[in-house]
């Protein structure tokens, strides 16, 4: 049995932290190591973590940055200081079912051995919770189908483009992700320039470079929403402008540069409910490229308004 790293980030999480140490000490996988760093909180989290360590005679690892480095800055550190052969990433305001490391481990070792390849993420299929008592499952990115190497992960996330025989499931959130810790550390580990979806940058960059992306058909974990700075639709939007630029080679290539840019800028007015500004890029955006707009447009707007009502 190898070693698993369960690798727990938290910031200013004194309202769900807990939760996410029960989750992490009560995995059915027996040979685990609990390495939480804290990003520099300034409420009570770690405090909280030290009195649940003391009061349950729990052997964690806890470090502690002195200035906030992020959600890609702090999974590094889980990823520098790991002794797991693998590493399994929990957030601080989501809760794991006991099985989800056993059943991950499962997956991902006998693909890597049906593959020969070791470039492998592997997500938990889940259940996202919101208020209002709305909550819905998701599988996740692979479950049905692995997902191949190339850019199509890249034309996903960046302009939308799918391809009917792949499985893209619900994305690559970080938070229900498990790897081997070399091959986090073979890709680059996460771009700590990001201060979001550093989730989507390191896959993307895995599967570019001859990687594949599998998930469970087992809902493993609960995804609670929440919101804070580090969630923001600006963060949120200056990181997604990073990845198009660090992919601009390759989106120029497929003459979807420009789109990509407009489109990132058109959900940030949506999100921040700037819809005159909304409606002026998306009429550029039919004027370079009309059909692809609309289809766009017809494949993710009415989806993201029935969810956005449901949620608020």
């Amino acid at each position: 049995m190898e070693l698993i790293t369960i690798g727990i980030t938290c910031y200013n999480a004194q309202a769900t932290i807990e939760r996410a140490l029960k989750s992490a000490s009560s995995q059915d996988y027996e040979k685990t190591e609990i390495l939480i760093v804290d990003d520099c909180s300034s409420d009570e989290s770690l405090n909280i973590i030290n009195n649940y360590k003391r009061k349950n005679n729990l052997d964690f690892k806890i470090i502690c940055h002195k200035t906030n480095k992020g959600p890609a800055g702090t999974r590094n550190t889980i990823i520098n200081n790991s002794n797991g052969k693998y590493i399994a990433f929990f957030d601080d305001d989501d809760f794991s079912y006991p099985n989800r490391l056993s059943e991950q481990q499962k997956i991902l070792s006998q693909t890597i051995k049906d593959l020969k390849n070791d470039k492998i993420f592997c997500f938990a299929s889940g259940k996202k919770i919101y208020k209002k008592n709305y909550s819905f499952d998701f599988k996740a990115i692979g479950a049905n189908k692995i997902f191949p190497p190339g850019d199509y992960l890249l034309e996903f996330l960046t302009f939308n483009k799918k391809y009917n025989q792949l499985d893209y499931g619900s994305g690559t959130p970080a938070s229900s992700l498990m790897a081997l810790t070399k091959t986090l550390k073979e890709i680059g580990s996460f771009d700590d320039s990001l201060r979001r979806v550093e989730d989507a940058d390191i896959s993307i960059r895995l599967t570019q470079n001859g990687g594949y992306l599998i998930g469970t058909q087992s809902i493993l974990f609960e995804q609670y929403y929440s919101f804070g700075n580090d969630k923001s639709p600006e963060a949120n939007y200056h990181s997604e402008i990073k990845i198009i630029d660090k992919n601009a080679k390759t989106l120029k290539k497929k003459s979807m540069y420009i789109y990509s840019k407009l489109w990132t800028k058109l959900r940030y007015n949506y999100f921040q409910k700037k819809y005159l500004s909304l409606l002026y890029i998306f009429l550029i955006l039919l004027i370079i490229k009309p059909i692809y707009s609309l289809r766009h447009l017809q494949r993710t707007s009415f989806r993201r308004l029935k969810h956005d009502i449901k949620r608020y």
